[in-house]
């Protein structure tokens, strides 16, 4: 058995969906990543504790953003955490309130937008 991308079903999905298609993109922007990767999020912070509360997964665009997971809670559900954007030029907003919604919002195909 082959190992899962993340522990994350919904993600898991969205990979195997995205390893049988090839490398087309299926959302303008939008790429998996290594789930957890670097994505320079110590550029943000010199606190670790903030920094290990973010779960990068995806590129947002191709300018060096990435979405992550924000561990804002210890909920269980890693699919039901918000989503953030975190911008190459030092944005950290919330896109979506959940993996559902990222997904939906991807459907619609536009890059994410980091400037305030």
């Amino acid at each position: 058995m082959r190992e899962a991308y993340s522990p994350v079903p919904e993600l898991n999905l969205l990979k195997e969906f995205e390893d049988r298609i090839g490398p087309v993109h299926y959302s303008a922007g939008f790429e998996l990543c290594e789930y957890g990767g670097d994505a320079a999020l110590d550029t943000w912070s010199e606190h670790p504790e903030f920094l290990s509360r973010f779960i990068p997964f995806a590129q947002a665009g191709h300018t060096g953003s990435h979405y992550a997971l924000w561990r804002c809670d210890d909920r269980a559900d890693l699919a039901a955490l918000p989503v953030v954007l975190v911008g190459d030029e030092g944005d950290l907003r919330v896109v979506a309130r959940s993996l559902t919604e990222l997904f939906r919002l991807l459907a619609v195909d536009s890059e994410p937008v980091a400037e305030g």
